[in-house]
């Protein structure tokens, strides 16, 4: 760890240390004891010197292990934020009910599924599509079943390589001004991140899915 230490910047040192100590972060480890074998610095302090940056709508770039990257953690962080911002509108938003889809990218359908289930941790429905869906689709279903969200895992227009969580206000548009910057900040202070298995929210009722009819 000492040849690390001089080898990246002391932020993505100190992201290192916790992915690889805290018991959370326990998944990845053998991941990240690979890439530190492989001597690949500039990858390693690319992935950790931050945490993802919310863009438009969402959280998108390169699949991965690290803070900086598209994975279970940072997938499970923007859902526990959005739950965080529909709270803030009280139990009407709530009961409204998220959209969730999912496109062809690698890991989409596993992305969506653990959306739903931090979602449903966090005592709010989603509504899954069945299959494979277009981004519009998202925007229309949003305004068809009158829900408070819609999320889209998509990377939009990025190389196949990323992925992302793309999310949809109650009009069917992506979150604009300030609401963007609130979004932002959520998921930038989430610390922990309720779950529940997504069998476990299907079996609750809090999954519903939807398909050609919508």
């Amino acid at each position: 760890m000492e040849e690390l230490k001089t080898k990246i910047s002391p932020e993505a040192f100190a992201n290192i240390q916790k992915w690889l100590n805290d018991e959370e972060f326990a998944g990845y480890k053998d991941e990240i004891e690979n890439m530190i074998k492989s001597q690949n610095w500039k990858d390693l302090d690319d992935a950790f010197y931050t945490r993802i940056r919310i863009g438009t709508g969402g959280i998108r770039g390169k699949i991965g292990v690290g803070p900086n990257r598209i994975n279970l953690r940072t997938i499970g962080e923007a859902a526990q934020g959005l739950a965080n911002f529909i709270e803030d509108f009280g139990q009407d938003a709530k009961d409204k009910g998220v959209i969730v889809s999912h496109e062809v990218r690698k890991y989409s359908k596993e992305f969506a599924e653990l959306t739903c289930a931090v979602l449903g941790a966090n005592g709010i429905k989603t509504f899954l599509f069945d299959g494979i869906r277009a981004t519009p689709e998202v925007s229309f279903a949003v305004r068809h079943l009158k829900t408070i969200a819609g999320v889209q895992l998509t990377a939009s227009h990025n190389p196949r390589t990323d992925n992302g969580f793309k999310f949809f206000w109650t009009d069917g548009g992506q979150v604009v001004p300030p609401l963007d910057q609130k979004f932002m900040q959520l998921v930038l202070n989430v610390t922990d991140i309720k779950n529940m298995s997504f069998e476990q929210a299907v079996k609750y009722g809090l999954v519903e899915t939807i398909g050609k009819e919508v």
